[in-house]
């Protein structure tokens, strides 16, 4: 039996300044527990990706952004196997969050966007 592939490769990143600006003109806005998710649908890919981001705010320096900013990326590659395919995702915390918090608000997130889908096995990852 084969196992699921938690990875987060380059391809699966969104980076490019248009791609994330285009996300964020045009992609639909959903809240759950100090996340907000940006999502549109791409047609072209046959996979997911995704890009995380950290509000600023008085207190909560740059060490603490990018601790945020990791624990997004990891609760994220566990749970990716479960989104649909074809979608540009960018997850913003609006508040330092640990990771039990990420790791249970992400799904409840993802589905309340409609993205996630049945697990369809190791052979159909996004």
């Amino acid at each position: 039996m084969d196992k699921i592939r938690h990875t987060f490769k380059k391809e699966e990143r969104l980076k490019s300044e248009g791609d994330i600006s285009g996300l964020f003109q045009h992609g639909l806005r959903i809240r759950h527990q100090g996340l907000n998710l940006i999502y549109r649908s791409n047609p072209q890919r046959t996979g997911c990706r995704a890009g995380f981001a950290t509000k600023r705010q008085k207190g909560f320096g740059s060490v603490e952004r990018n601790l945020n900013k990791r624990r997004m990326r990891e609760a994220y590659r566990r749970t990716k196997h479960l989104i649909k395919p074809g979608f540009d995702l960018f997850i913003v915390a609006q508040r330092p969050l640990s990771y039990a918090q990420i790791q249970s608000g992400l799904p409840q997130l993802l589905e309340k966007a409609g993205l996630l889908r049945v697990p369809a096995g190791p052979d159909q990852p996004c």
